[in-house]
């Protein structure tokens, strides 16, 4: 049986050391391997990696909106390693960088200048070496459709590939022809650069005897590699995104286009496959984001903006036949918002934003059905359709009639065709790596989704504050599997010493049922309390306890940071937020934190992780 084990989760770029220029860096890992081996830690967690240049801005931080599936960030290099010559100049750069948060498009666009520069000194003596060679022959089945895609994108300054012209339809002739005429060895050099200086890390945490668990994105960007080199992929007419749960009332859309999973597996899903051959060079787990989306994914028409306007995509919806049988008559009636009093005729939500009336989105909003998006003459239940004023506005009798439609469409209708889609995937999925796979399974989950984790011993998420249960409101750390990945917060989520401060009624009911303390709870989480509910987790069958290093600084009142709103990596509620968070200590001082260090080693040895 699998050893259970402790780990700690942290984005790549929130690392900080004395020699970082202003981001963590892959050979930051090392360190981090280090401290991590020390701590009694197992596992170190990351977040995507991939490359997000899209624009070379700020908005380029969120890592999931990823240019392409088989490309590293640029942005993580180390320069010091690949030109001492530029020692004074880099670590004058690093000086200028490396504040307390990440500013992306200052660090990107200087390494990136940076970068020019070195491959002018020494591009043409590596790419002529055996070691590189040996790199392109491997991986230049996507490396090319990657440099060719980056220099289009800067021969036309937009990555909407729609915009290129002649170049707009993807080829291999064309890739070839770009690639053999035009000068794309910088793309290539960075590449093999970033695979060395990774790989180095990832042989030094094996060494350590140091798991790395990556993060395999669900989607990809619009205007991505991907949506350029295999557009038959995607479902072009919709949005990819998540129905309304605990981090978003008005649900989410990504704006990433959704998979046309049957064209997928049309080819035996190497899309999967190959992406998953890519992330095995480097980790040795993988989370998969959004798994709900293998068994079936919340699709937004791009007519519309917020994710209730969205349906569930494959999903039976009803005929018309079916809803007059119910006793549903007038079908205008359920697909027309209504009493929309609306100042203009606007029809959707893209059209409402567009003219400054975003007010105005409820009453669009405010339908019981949306007919099928795809033309098969089926109608769906909205999401939440109980809270509309459309419902309530309805005669008791009909209401009962819409709302066990909506409780049969949502909880027993769709769960056969969605687990043997998820079955299918998973299946493939796990066939084709060697990594440990692990599902990030938050939100709105049908019931065929644990049966099928359950078959295929592929553990899940268990976020304490994110019950699978929505009778109750925090998940008992000693009630947790034995399959799955337990943790008090994730990237997506406030830290412990946040959500603490959040809501003074959730964090009494927290303190009494689950802490089971008296009397009235502190108003900042102590240290004390911190250790407590860590070591809770510690203690859990689950097989992998992982945590936020925010939440582990909690324990320690001398490392932690002194304003835990400011400790948050994600809000999915605020569209805008950055993906700006770094340790406010250096890893050097991390390393000297040795009485913090040696706590957590203790508390690992004791639950016998």
């Amino acid at each position: 049986m699998e050893r259970r084990a402790a780990g700690l989760n942290i984005p790549l770029f929130s690392l900080r050391s004395k020699s970082g220029c202003g981001i963590g860096e892959f050979n930051d890992l090392i360190s981090l391997i280090d401290w991590a081996k020390k701590a009694g830690l197992k596992i170190i967690q990351l977040l995507p990696i991939n490359d997000t240049s899209m624009s070379g801005t700020d908005s380029d931080s969120y890592p999931y909106s990823i240019l392409s599936a088989f490309a590293l960030h640029p942005i993580y290099i180390h320069l010091q390693e690949l030109a001492p010559d530029l020692k004074e100049e880099i670590d004058d750069a690093d000086h200028e960088l490396n504040r307390p948060t990440l500013h992306y498009e200052d660090v990107y666009q200087t390494k990136k200048a940076f970068l020019k520069m070195i491959f002018q000194m020494r591009g043409e003596k590596d790419l002529a070496s055996k070691e590189f060679q040996q790199f392109f022959k491997r991986h230049q089945e996507h490396l090319k459709p990657y440099a060719a895609f980056c220099f289009l994108r800067e021969r036309h300054q937009t990555t909407n590939f729609r915009k290129w012209g002649k170049d707009a339809k993807y080829s291999p002739i064309l890739v070839e022809m770009i690639c053999q005429e035009e000068d794309v060895s910088f793309y290539y050099f960075t590449q093999y650069h970033l695979h060395r200086q990774l790989k180095q890390a990832v042989s030094y945490a094996k060494k350590q005897g140091v798991l790395l668990k990556g993060d395999f994105p669900m989607g990809v960007d619009p205007n991505s590699v991907e949506a350029w080199r295999f557009p038959d992929y995607f479902r072009w007419h919709m949005s990819m995104g998540a129905p309304p749960d605990f981090y978003n009332k008005h649900g989410q859309n990504w704006g990433f286009p959704p998979y046309d999973w049957e064209e997928i597996k049309e080819e035996g899903f190497y899309y999967l496959k190959t992406r998953l051959k890519w992330m095995e060079q480097y980790f040795d787990i993988v989370r998969l984001d959004h798994v709900l989306g293998y068994f079936r994914l919340w699709e937004i028409p791009v007519s519309e903006v917020r994710g209730l306007m969205g349906t569930f995509f494959p999903a039976l919806g009803y005929t018309e036949e079916e809803l007059k049988l119910a006793g549903l008559t007038d079908i205008k009636r359920l697909i027309t918002p209504y009493k929309a009093d609306l100042p203009k005729k606007f029809k959707t939500e893209a059209e409402a934003k567009k003219k400054g009336y975003e007010e105005y989105y409820p009453f669009l909003e405010n339908v019981l059905f949306f007919k099928d998006q795809d033309g098969n003459g089926t109608y769906h239940p909205r999401i939440d359709v109980a809270s509309t004023g459309s419902f309530k506005a309805l005669p008791p009798e009909t209401q009962t009639i819409v709302q066990e439609l909506f409780e049969d469409y949502y909880l027993k209708r769709q769960d056969p065709l969605w687990e043997k889609k998820g079955l299918e995937k998973l299946k493939v999925m796990q066939r084709a790596t060697k990594m440990k796979i692990c599902a990030e399974d938050i939100g709105v989950v049908p019931a065929c989704v644990g049966k099928v984790l359950k078959e295929l011993k592929i553990p899940s998420l268990c976020v304490q504050r994110m019950p699978t249960n929505f009778e109750v409101d925090f998940e008992d750390p000693s009630k947790f599997p034995r399959q799955c990945v337990c943790t008090p917060s994730n990237h997506d989520t406030a830290t412990l010493r946040e959500w603490w401060e959040e809501d003074p009624k959730k964090t009494s009911k927290y303190y009494h049922e689950i802490l089971k303390k008296f009397g009235n709870p502190p108003k900042q989480l102590t240290q004390e309390l911190a250790i407590e509910i860590i070591q809770a987790h510690l203690n859990s069958k689950a097989l992998y306890a992982i945590f936020l290093l925010q939440d582990l600084f909690a324990m320690s009142d001398t490392v932690k940071f002194p304003h835990p709103s400011l400790e948050r990596i994600n809000d999915p509620a605020d569209p805008e937020f950055e993906w700006n968070w770094r340790m406010h200590l250096y890893l050097e001082e991390l390393h000297l934190a040795q009485s913090f260090t040696k706590k957590i080693k203790m508390m690992v040895k004791e639950s016998k992780r």
